[in-house]
């Protein structure tokens, strides 16, 4: 094998490897666009129920005084 011969086999494996590069770059940012949107969707949900949680809890606080109250008297 020449060295011509060589170099083009090696320019022939680089864009080969180049374009496989490129195609997975490519689904790596489409898989990632999604997660990405997955996670917001998954946030938009949560965050209400934080607020619940949190409403819940000062409702609790509040009884358990109440109660500790009334043992108290």
């Amino acid at each position: 094998m020449t060295i011509d011969e060589r170099l083009e086999a090696l320019t022939q494996s680089l864009e080969l490897w180049s374009h496989r590069h490129m195609d997975a770059s490519k689904e790596y940012d489409e898989r990632f666009r999604s997660l990405e949107t997955l996670s917001r969707t998954n946030e938009e949900r949560v965050a209400p129920l934080m607020g619940t949680r949190k409403r819940l809890g000062r409702i609790l606080e509040k009884h358990g005084q109440r109660l500790d109250d009334l043992e108290r008297n």
